[in-house]
């Protein structure tokens, strides 16, 4: 069977992942299992996804949020740069930068968890510019 895998997240909560059909809606999937439409996004994440991370502007999954499944050499073309707080390690591990370009090592590499506060971890409060799976 022909299966994708979706993230959905709420601006202030865990993701979920859901196996959809083929020819299944995402609004079908919804009403089947009772949920809210009012989710702040709805990211799609193929099955060989061997990395995903969501990032969020404030402490305690907080705020402003981008979820990511690729290297990422530049948060300002997400207007996330110098902004990071917490953070979701959805799979994969995560390598994080100071500078752009993955420049400036904060010689952290983390796997799967949250991570409620950035500095509990080795990371400046709002200073993370680039990141990428390892």
């Amino acid at each position: 069977m022909n299966t994708e895998k979706y993230l959905i997240s709420k601006p202030t909560t865990k993701g979920y992942y859901f196996d959809i059909r083929k020819n299944e809606t995402f609004m079908q999937i919804a009403r089947l299992q009772g949920l809210n439409l009012l989710f702040k996004h709805l990211s799609k994440i193929k099955e060989n996804t061997m990395a995903a991370i969501v990032l969020f502007t404030d402490s305690d999954f907080q705020g402003g949020s981008g979820t990511f499944t690729n290297s990422v050499p530049n948060l300002s073309n997400f207007n996330l740069n110098d902004t990071i707080s917490s953070f979701k390690i959805l799979d994969g591990r995560w390598e994080f930068y100071r500078d752009t370009d993955f420049q400036n090592s904060y010689g952290v590499v983390l796997g799967p968890g949250d991570y409620s506060w950035v500095e509990n971890v080795g990371i400046q409060n709002d200073n993370m510019s680039s990141l990428r799976p390892v």
